[in-house]
């Protein structure tokens, strides 16, 4: 009777340890899911943004609160319905992509290494060599002239935001102050782009 006994709750451990799981795997590629989807949000209303700008001379946001109050304009335009939560983060923040003292793009800040390998838009084909959430970088691309380079007036043109562009040369690595006025120190480097924390929604 105690053999039995054993076997069954030995059996019935498994059973849990399995459920337990196939639990964990699912709900993690539903949040990956979701990252997709709120990161898309985010590179949409950036570009939104940009190309409301009247004017040859487009502009990119500051902070991440001017996507959802574009007070550029008599009546305040909104280009993202709310500022979304990360959701495979360990916190609320997202990470910030700059250029100069614009926001070009979002990440998240999770070490985790992703489940998702393959399968992405081709937008972001780059994914599927990401070590980790980090890697998921969701980037608004400007729209290139004939040469090749930004579009004149474009941050990071000659001249655009004030400040010359060198030949051959990104653009300047500026740390920059989120929504809520603290200067953050970037995250990670990278070649073309500053990543810094942003603001984000409670």
């Amino acid at each position: 009777m105690l053999l039995a006994l054993l076997i069954f709750l030995t059996i019935l451990g498994l059973a849990v340890t399995k459920t337990a799981e196939v639990w964990s795997t699912a709900l993690t590629r539903e949040r990956e899911q979701e990252l997709l989807f709120v990161g898309e949000q985010y590179r949409k209303a950036i570009e939104r943004y940009y190309y409301a700008t009247s004017g040859p001379n487009k502009m990119l946001p500051h902070t991440l609160d001017e996507l959802i109050q574009d007070d550029r304009f008599p009546k305040p335009q909104r280009h993202l319905r709310k500022l979304y939560l990360d959701p495979v983060g360990d916190g609320d923040a997202w990470g910030v992509l700059r250029q100069g003292q614009r926001i070009i793009g979002v990440y998240s800040l999770s070490d985790q290494k992703p489940m998702k390998r393959a399968g992405f838009d081709a937008r972001y084909a780059e994914f599927s060599a990401a070590q980790s959430y980090r890697g998921w970088r969701f980037l608004f691309r400007q729209p290139t002239n004939i040469a090749g380079g930004p579009v004149p007036g474009a941050p990071g043109a000659p001249g655009a935001l004030g400040t010359p562009a060198a030949p051959g040369a990104t653009n300047a690595t500026i740390p920059s102050a989120t929504s809520s006025g603290k200067q953050i120190i970037p995250a990670i480097p990278s070649s073309a782009t500053t990543p810094q924390k942003g603001s984000q929604a409670k």
